[in-house]
C-alpha cells in the first residue's frame, strides 16, 4: 500500500469517528496481522455504505521541510482526482457568494474614492444599480449585476486602483472573478476548480489537491508561502481538518536556540488550542519514522529531552519514545476544546 492510500485510509477512519488522532508512517510495535487488518477494512467499508459522501478541506501545518515532502508526495500520487462535474456543481452557491462579497468590496472601494467614483458615474445606470444593490445587501448574482461589473471593470483606472489598493483579502479573487464575470453569471454555470480555489477568502495562490477515498473527498490545501503565520491563519478558521506534520528525525537539531522537535510541539499547542478551532479534527502525522528508529540507536533521545526516562532493554527504546511522545502531545491539548477525543499512535506497513 503506497503512502497516499495509507494516509487516506487513516483519514477515513479518523473523520468518520470525528476524533483527534496521531498517526505514524510505521508502527513502533509489531504491525497488525494481515487478516485482522483485512477484517477491519471490511467492517469500515460496510459502515461506509451507510454514510453519504463527505467533502473535507484539509490544512497541512507543522514542520516546514516535512510539510514540503508530504505535499510533494501527494502531488505525485496516482490517487489524485479531479472533481467531477456534479461535485463542482455543488460549489456553485459558495462561488456565487464569494463573487457577491467581491462585488460589495468593489462597490465600497469605488464609493470611498472620489477620483475613481467619477469614472464609475460616467456609467451612471450601471453604477447606480450596483450602489443600490450594495445598500440593500442583495445576494443573488444576476445578469444585470454581471453586466454592470463587466462595464465598470473595463475602465482601466478603476481596475488598476482596485488591484493595487483593494482589500488584500479579496482583491485577487475579485480581479479573477471580474475578469470572468459573464461566464460565472450564466444560468448553466458550472464552477471550474480554479473558480473554487479563488472563491476562498484570501486564497490567492493556494493550490488544492483532491483525493477520494471510500466515502470521503479530501481537498488538501497547498499554501505556497507559510511565513508570518499570524497574518494568514485566520483565513482558514473554517477549515474542518488540520493535518499537523512532525519530523521525528529532528529531535537532536537546534534552530534559533531551541530544539526543533520541542518547537514543533509548542507550535502544535498553539494551533490545537486556538479558540476558532475548538471543534476541528486534528491529525498528527509523524514523518520519517523508519529513519528515526535507526537514529535512536546512534543518538540518545534522552540527551535532548531531560524528562524522558531512560532504562529498560535497548530493544524497547522505540516503545518508550512512543509513549513519551503520546504523553507530550496529550499534555498540551487544553481542556477548552470541550469534546471527547482519543489519542494513539497509528501506523501502517509499507509506507
Amino acid at each position: 500500500m503506497n503512502f497516499t492510500r495509507t494516509l487516506l485510509d487513516r483519514f477515513h477512519e479518523i473523520l468518520t469517528n470525528n476524533c483527534l488522532q496521531i498517526l505514524a508512517q510505521f508502527l513502533f510495535s509489531e504491525p497488525l496481522q494481515a487478516g485482522k487488518r483485512s477484517l477491519a477494512i471490511d467492517r469500515a467499508l460496510a459502515k461506509d455504505a451507510e454514510l453519504y459522501l463527505h467533502q473535507y478541506d484539509v490544512l497541512p501545518l507543522g514542520d516546514a521541510h516535512a510539510l514540503k515532502d508530504v505535499i510533494e508526495g501527494l502531488k505525485s500520487s496516482d490517487d489524485r482526482i479531479t472533481l467531477t462535474e456534479k461535485e463542482r456543481l455543488d460549489y456553485r452557491h459558495s462561488v456565487h457568494q464569494a463573487v457577491e462579497t467581491c462585488i460589495k468590496q468593489f462597490v465600497a472601494f469605488i464609493d470611498a474614492r472620489d477620483e475613481i467614483k467619477d469614472e464609475a458615474e460616467r456609467n451612471y445606470e450601471h453604477w447606480k444599480y450596483l450602489l443600490q444593490r450594495y445598500d440593500r445587501e442583495e445576494g443573488n448574482l444576476n445578469d444585470r449585476a454581471a453586466w454592470a461589473i463587466e462595464t465598470l471593470w473595463e475602465d482601466d483606472s478603476i481596475k488598476i486602483a482596485f488591484k493595487s489598493d483593494g482589500d488584500p483579502e479579496w482583491r485577487d479573487s475579485g480581479s479573477y472573478f471580474f475578469d470572468n464575470i459573464l461566464r460565472v453569471s450564466e444560468w448553466n454555470y458550472i464552477p471550474t476548480e480554479e473558480d473554487i480555489t479563488c472563491s476562498r477568502k484570501g486564497f490567492h495562490g493556494i493550490g488544492e489537491l483532491h483525493f477520494k477515498w471510500c466515502n470521503l473527498t479530501l481537498n488538501v490545501l497547498d499554501v505556497p508561502n507559510r511565513g508570518e503565520r499570524r497574518k494568514w491563519m485566520h483565513q482558514f478558521d473554517s477549515v474542518p481538518v488540520v493535518l499537523f506534520v512532525v519530523d521525528l528525525c529532528k529531535y537532536d537539531e537546534v534552530l534559533s536556540g531551541s530544539n526543533t522537535l520541542e518547537s514543533t510541539i509548542r507550535l502544535f499547542e498553539n494551533v490545537v488550542n486556538r479558540a476558532q478551532w475548538c471543534d476541528r479534527t486534528f491529525v498528527i502525522f509523524l514523518s520519517n519514522v523508519s529513519e528515526f528508529q535507526k537514529k535512536l540507536r546512534r543518538v540518545d533521545f534522552g540527551d535532548y529531552f531531560e524528562d524522558f526516562e531512560r532504562g529498560g532493554c535497548e530493544g524497547m527504546i522505540s516503545e518508550r519514545v512512543n509513549e513519551y511522545l503520546v504523553r507530550r502531545f496529550r499534555n498540551v491539548i487544553g481542556a477548552a476544546r470541550g469534546w471527547e477525543w482519543s489519542l494513539g499512535i497509528r501506523g501502517m506497513k509499507g509506507l
